[in-house]
C-alpha cells in the first residue's frame, strides 16, 4: 500500500512538473512570438522613418538649390532692364541720388508679386531718382552709354496730374507711394494674369509670362528662406 501511495505522488509531481514545463513551453513561446512582432513592427518603422528622411533630404536639396539659384539671379540682376541694370552699375557715380528700382520698394508676396509685376509691367523696371537734377545728370550718361530704353521718377516733382490710388493689396514704402499710385491707379488685372485693363479703358494683353520678374523672385526667395529653416529642423529630427 506504500509503495502504490508513494508512486501516486510521483507520478503526481511528474503530471505536476510535467505541466509547469508545458505551460512555460507556451508562455516562452508567446513570448517569443511577442518579440518577433515588436521586431517586425520596429523593422517597418525604421522603413517608414527612413524613407520619410529621405523624403525630406531630397526636399531640402531641391529648396536649396532652387534658393542658390533665385539668389544668383538676383545678384546678377537678371530678369532687369539692360539699361536698368546699366544705370545701377554706375550709382555710385550718383551717391543716394539714386534711390533704386520701383521694385525695390515695392513688398509683395506669393500671387501678390504676380499682380504687382502685372499691374506695373515695364514700369517695374522704372528706377526711383531723387529729382530734376538727378534727372538731367543721367541723360548726359544716357546720351553717352545709349543702354537703351531707360524710366525715370523723380521724387521730389512726383507725378502730375490725378494722384491715382494704388491696389491695396501691394505694400508699397511711402516714396514710391505716389509714383505706384500715379502708374496703376484705376487698373485691373485679368483673372488669368495675362492682361489688364488701364483707368483710361485701354487693353493690355500680355504674353507668356517669364519665368520669374524681380518681384516674383524676391518673393518666392522669402518663401523659401521662411521654409528651409523649419524643413531642416524636421529633417535634423528624423536623423536623430
Amino acid at each position: 500500500g506504500t509503495d502504490r501511495g508513494q508512486t501516486a505522488e510521483r507520478l503526481d509531481e511528474a503530471r505536476k512538473t510535467a505541466d509547469t514545463h508545458a505551460a512555460e513551453s507556451r508562455a516562452g513561446t508567446a513570448a517569443a512570438e511577442q518579440v518577433r512582432l515588436q521586431l517586425r513592427e520596429t523593422r517597418e518603422r525604421e522603413a517608414r522613418e527612413l524613407a520619410d528622411r529621405r523624403g525630406l533630404e531630397d526636399e531640402v536639396a531641391t529648396l536649396t538649390a532652387r534658393r542658390s539659384a533665385l539668389e544668383a539671379l538676383e545678384r546678377d540682376q537678371v530678369g532687369i532692364a539692360p539699361a536698368t541694370a546699366a544705370l545701377l552699375a554706375e550709382r555710385s557715380h550718383y551717391g543716394d541720388r539714386i534711390l533704386g528700382t520701383l521694385a525695390d520698394h515695392i513688398r509683395a508676396e506669393g500671387d501678390e508679386a504676380g499682380l504687382a509685376e502685372q499691374l506695373l509691367g515695364d514700369f517695374v523696371h522704372a528706377v526711383l531718382v531723387r529729382d530734376a537734377a538727378t534727372v538731367a545728370d543721367i541723360r548726359k550718361w544716357h546720351d553717352r552709354a545709349q543702354p537703351g530704353t531707360l524710366i525715370l521718377l523723380p521724387v521730389e516733382s512726383g507725378p502730375s496730374g490725378h494722384p491715382g490710388r494704388s491696389d491695396p493689396r501691394l505694400k508699397v514704402e511711402s516714396v514710391a507711394a505716389p509714383w505706384v499710385a500715379a502708374l496703376i491707379g484705376g487698373a485691373e488685372a485679368r483673372s488669368d494674369g495675362r492682361g489688364v485693363r488701364r483707368a483710361d479703358g485701354s487693353i493690355w494683353l500680355l504674353g507668356q509670362a517669364a519665368a520669374s520678374g524681380p518681384l516674383r523672385r524676391r518673393a518666392e526667395l522669402k518663401t523659401l528662406h521662411d521654409q528651409l529653416p523649419a524643413l531642416s529642423a524636421r529633417l535634423e529630427a528624423a536623423q536623430s
